[in-house]
């Protein structure tokens, strides 16, 4: 074996063991943003304790905002909706509001971002225009309540600890990937349906299952 080409190897099992700790160990839990797996990439196997630690960081709530009053949602369900722009999120927040219609119900429009990363600052940004945009969609005299909020973390930690603190009655999210690409990086609603003890309903953007959406609520359980 050459130089050259033991060189050409050693580099691509460096690089190819930090990729594969970024797909594994942060992919599967909900982390995809590109530049992990650049950082994989330049660290190779120094990046394995990193990618394992990442998924424990705490849960948390960034910001939380009432955009209506609550106080006429005191006794009636609250279903909380995960929003990522995706047509699947944007199908489970319509299969919220055919669910929670009346004035005495609350949807609360959740989303996750990546609070320590290097564009963290513009990531909420966005994360606020998105909840924004969907919120306005939702704003009624005579419908329920609309909550919007933004948390950091493992997504699938956060959220359900949204649903925990928000007292909801269902958790909605949108179910993605498919194929190859599920198998790969895993699912943040089938975890989701794993761990909640809550009931789960996946939605389906409609052009995905032939014109109908949503498929039906969930039963969640602990693992």
């Amino acid at each position: 074996m050459t130089t050259a080409l033991f060189v050409a190897l050693v580099i691509a099992v460096w690089v190819l063991s930090g990729v594969i700790a970024a797909v594994v160990l942060l992919g599967r839990q909900g982390y995809r943003d590109w530049h992990w797996y650049v950082l994989g990439a330049l660290l190779g196997p120094m990046f394995v304790p990193i990618a394992a630690e990442r998924p424990r960081t705490r849960p948390r709530t960034l910001e939380r905002n009432a955009l209506t009053s609550e106080e006429h949602a005191i006794g009636g369900r609250t279903a909380l909706v995960a929003v990522d722009g995706s047509p699947e999120s944007r199908q489970a927040i319509a299969d919220a509001s055919r669910l929670l219609s009346s004035p005495d119900s609350r949807i609360v429009l959740a989303t996750v971002v990546d609070a320590e990363s290097g564009k963290a600052k513009s990531d909420t940004d966005r994360a606020r225009t998105l909840l924004a945009e969907c919120a306005g969609e939702l704003n009624g005299d005579n419908g329920p309540a609309i909550v919007t909020e933004i948390g950091s973390g493992k997504p699938s930690a956060v959220l359900l600890r949204m649903a925990e603190d928000e007292n909801a009655d269902v958790i909605v999210i949108g179910r993605r990937g498919k194929g190859l690409s599920r198998r790969l990086l895993g699912s943040v609603a089938d975890e989701m349906v794993r761990r909640s003890p809550l009931p789960v309903l996946l939605a389906t953007a409609p052009n995905a299952t032939g014109g109908t959406a949503g498929n039906g609520p969930t039963p969640g359980k602990e693992v």
